[in-house]
C-alpha cells in the first residue's frame, strides 16, 4: 500500500500535470495534428514546467536565498512559488 500511494505522489505531482494533461489533451483529439507540432509543444511544456525551475531552484541556492531543496521556511517558499507561478501563466 505504501509503495502504490509514493508512486501516486510522484505520478500525479503538480509539476507533472501541465505535461499529462497534455498527452491526454491529444491521445483524445482527433488525430489531423502534425506529429511534429505535438512533439514540439509537447517539448516546450517540459522545458516551462520542469526544466527552467531547476535552473532557478540552484541559481537560488547559490545566492542563498533557498537552503535546501526542502524549502522548510515559509520566507523560501514565497521566491520560488512566485516564479513557478509566472511561469506557469506563460
Amino acid at each position: 500500500m505504501n509503495l502504490f500511494l509514493k508512486t501516486a505522489s510522484y505520478i500525479f505531482h503538480p509539476l507533472l500535470m501541465p505535461i499529462l494533461g497534455t498527452i491526454l489533451y491529444y491521445s483524445v483529439t482527433p488525430k489531423y495534428l502534425d506529429p511534429q507540432l505535438v512533439r514540439v509543444e509537447l517539448f516546450s511544456i517540459i522545458i516551462i514546467t520542469i526544466l527552467i525551475p531547476i535552473v532557478i531552484f540552484f541559481f537560488l541556492k547559490n545566492i542563498r536565498v533557498v537552503e535546501t531543496i526542502y524549502l522548510k521556511e515559509v520566507k523560501e517558499r514565497k521566491f520560488p512559488l512566485m516564479i513557478q507561478c509566472v511561469l506557469l501563466l506563460l
